[in-house]
């Protein structure tokens, strides 16, 4: 239990609303295919028919799910995301993305969504993820599989997504691009209420339209909670320098700089270590 009353998942349920709401609106996923989304440009898709799909396909606490529709030339692209709130990267992402593919393909084949000669629409996979620190998991199902002997390699399941993490992205590239995601992004990497300031005022520049009201208010609502998230980490963050101070006398400058970077999970972790005595400092404050 956390000091504030919130476990870890608790704060992670609240992260899940947060970004299935601000992903819930139609800005937010035109501004990711446009800047975010390499494989398909923007110029032949038709973003002014984006619609969302009703379904979800996870079944699982820890991921929010939507999809999306948007015309490309004369056909349906179904965009899935998978919205992911972990600190760590997930190793079986590609195959729980297999999986959720699939449902939503299956879904769409029972709602008769198929072309004129009877096949599905292409589906563009992608996996969100909050954070500053890089996702670096699997992106393609086949490098979670052993090689196969000759002959059966043709056989195996086949299945890649594309990852947008905020952690992939340095700050600067960010600051950069008038983009409700890259805003989205800034604002996690906001370590201060002046960081956020900035954010939300560059928001307000954007969205001064009526229409976008209530993507304005659901900006500042996921502004407001991450900075009194920031505030539980900087005190817990202050609590655990303490403790180390007395255990291990004054800190490295590596230990110093690390502590300041950690997110929510790492700071547990190391709690959890500073239990054991035998532990130097180096193993516990490793990643």
């Amino acid at each position: 239990m956390r000091p504030d009353g919130q476990s870890g998942d608790t704060m992670a349920a609240n992260h899940n609303s947060h970004y299935k709401l601000l992903f819930s609106h139609p800005e937010l996923i035109r501004d990711l295919l446009v800047d975010f989304v390499p494989v398909v440009r923007p110029s032949t898709l038709r973003l002014d028919t984006l619609q969302r799909v009703t379904g979800s396909y996870t079944g699982d606490a820890r991921y929010e799910d939507m999809a999306w529709k948007v015309r490309l030339a004369d056909q349906w692209l179904y965009v899935y995301l998978l919205l992911e709130f972990q600190s760590r990267s997930d190793e079986w992402i590609a195959l729980r993305m297999d999986v959720y593919v699939s449902l939503l393909l299956r879904d769409l084949q029972r709602q008769k969504q198929v072309s004129p000669d009877g096949k599905l629409p292409p589906v563009l996979p992608i996996v969100v993820c909050n954070g500053a620190k890089a996702w670096n998991a699997a992106t393609d199902l086949a490098e979670l599989l052993t090689n196969a002997p000759e002959g059966l390699q043709a056989l195996q399941p086949a299945q890649r997504h594309l990852v947008i993490s905020a952690g992939n992205y340095p700050l600067e590239s960010l600051n950069s691009k008038p983009n409700l995601v890259a805003a989205l992004f800034r604002l996690e990497y906001s370590r201060t209420t002046a960081d956020m300031e900035r954010v939300l005022l560059s928001l307000s520049e954007w969205l001064t339209d009526p229409k976008y009201a209530s993507l304005r208010q659901d900006f500042s609502r996921f502004a407001s909670w991450r900075l009194r998230r920031q505030e539980i980490l900087v005190g817990e963050a202050r609590l655990l320098h303490r403790l180390l101070e007395h255990r291990f006398g004054s800190l490295p400058t590596w230990a110093e700089a690390r502590l300041a970077e950690a997110m929510e999970e790492d700071l547990l972790r190391w709690c959890v270590r500073l239990l054991d005595p035998t532990v130097p400092l180096e193993q516990l404050l490793s990643i």
